[in-house]
């Protein structure tokens, strides 16, 4: 274990405190995302980001630490608002499978699946790389539909088919639709 694998997992042990960062999300066998407070995940990007390791490291621009124990305050109004928002709950017509357990979903997608989904851990590549082995990778394709295409790289890390219908636009490249094409 090379000494920066040393200094994350003991900034990310789980009995250290209450605000201590935790891997919230295994994406790939390569990928996992931190959440915890800001102060520590900004040093771990600062630990992961030294030039003499090959990491990349970024800090996602959220609003809460979602999957770690930061959100147990916030348990009743998030549950509050969801119940506004599921009109009924009954099991998934379709086969669904979770990221919060790596499994096929057997329960309704009530109040509580939607609350474990945010204080979870989420299993993402545990959920693919399960699809991908139990369907076969050419039977299967992964649809992410956000503004960048993060978990593509994840996707095919595992062995999937991932295909996004929204693409980031770079900064750098001035934008091609109709609507912004330069007048001559």
């Amino acid at each position: 274990m090379g000494p920066l694998r040393r200094r994350l997992l003991h900034l990310v042990h789980p009995n250290r405190s209450h605000g201590s960062p935790r891997i919230s999300g295994i994406n790939s066998p390569k990928v996992v995302t931190i959440g915890g407070r800001h102060e520590l995940v900004d040093l771990m990007v600062e630990v992961a980001t030294d030039p003499a390791e090959k990491v990349f490291a970024a800090k996602l621009r959220v609003a809460s630490a979602y999957r770690t124990p930061l959100m147990e305050p916030q348990e009743k109004a998030h549950k509050d608002i969801a119940k506004t928002v599921l009109i009924t709950t009954q099991e998934p017509i379709a086969k669904v499978m979770t990221t919060v357990g790596g499994k096929w979903l057997e329960r309704e997608m009530d109040v509580q699946y939607y609350w474990y989904n945010i204080r979870q851990q989420v299993l993402f590549g545990t959920t693919v790389n399960k699809i991908v082995q139990e369907l076969g990778a050419e039977n299967v394709s992964f649809l992410e539909i956000a503004p960048h295409a993060v978990l593509k790289s994840c996707i095919d890390e595992i062995g999937g088919k991932p295909v996004s219908l929204i693409r980031r636009p770079n900064p750098k490249v001035p934008a091609r639709t109709p609507g912004a094409l330069p007048v001559p």
